[in-house]
C-alpha cells in the first residue's frame, strides 16, 4: 500500500512538472500512470481535482504571469 502511494505522490509531480514547463499537459501524463496504481472510476476524478487546483494557484494574486509579461522564473526569455 505504501509503494502504491509513493507512486501516485511521484506520478502527480512528474505530471506537474511538465506542466509547469509546458501549460498543460498534466492529465496526459498522470491519467495512464496512475491507472497503473488505482482503478479508473478513481483516477479521473482525482486528475481533474489536481488539474482544477493547479489552474487555481496559477490564478492566484502576486503570482506572475507569463501573459502579462512579467515572468521572472527559471524559463528563458524567449520561452513565450
Amino acid at each position: 500500500m505504501h509503494v502504491a502511494i509513493l507512486f501516485v505522490v511521484l506520478t502527480a509531480i512528474l505530471a506537474a512538472l511538465l506542466r509547469w514547463l509546458t501549460g498543460f499537459g498534466f492529465t496526459i501524463v498522470a491519467l495512464p500512470l496512475l491507472n497503473l496504481a488505482l482503478p479508473p472510476a478513481r483516477v479521473v476524478p482525482l486528475t481533474g481535482v489536481l488539474q482544477v487546483l493547479a489552474s487555481l494557484a496559477d490564478q492566484a494574486p502576486g503570482r506572475a504571469s507569463r501573459i502579462s509579461g512579467h515572468y521572472y522564473g527559471c524559463r528563458p526569455d524567449w520561452w513565450w
